[in-house]
């Protein structure tokens, strides 16, 4: 059957058709790409707050050791500064437990990270270093 012979209202009507085909086509693929990108935002989201979370742990235990540091320093007493080596012991404990997860994490891994800093890179410090001016081993 030529287009010559159809009537008018079939040709409309199978124009009408073939314009709702192609608009329900884009909407399923509008659709399918609305999916597929809120799963990768939520992969990324995902990440991301785990990584956050690393790192606030591994910056409270930075913060917990310049304190202590600071306290030491001021301190007189060799008792009392001794009685201050664990707390500083236990943020660095906690630092490196939050490095080692944020390294299975992924840090630096991931598509647009930056490479992680150069200090956090090298690892923890020794144990043995000295921890503040009063020259006491950690």
């Amino acid at each position: 059957m030529s287009k010559q012979s159809m009537k008018v209202g079939t040709r409309l009507a199978l124009g009408f058709g073939l314009v709702l085909a192609l608009m329900a086509g884009v909407s399923g693929l509008g659709i399918y790409n609305m999916h597929r990108i809120h799963a990768q935002l939520e992969k990324v989201v995902q990440l991301n707050v785990a990584k956050l979370t690393y790192v606030q742990d591994m910056s409270e235990a930075v913060h917990i050791v310049a304190r202590v540091t600071r306290t030491m320093v001021l301190l007189s007493d060799e008792a009392a500064m001794q009685r201050e080596l664990p707390k500083i012991r236990a943020a660095r404990a906690q630092y490196d437990k939050a490095q080692a997860a944020g390294s299975l994490a992924g840090f630096g891994r991931g598509q647009g990270d930056s490479l992680p800093h150069p200090r956090l890179a090298a690892g923890s410090p020794p144990a043995d270093r000295p921890v503040a001016a009063t020259g006491l081993a950690a």
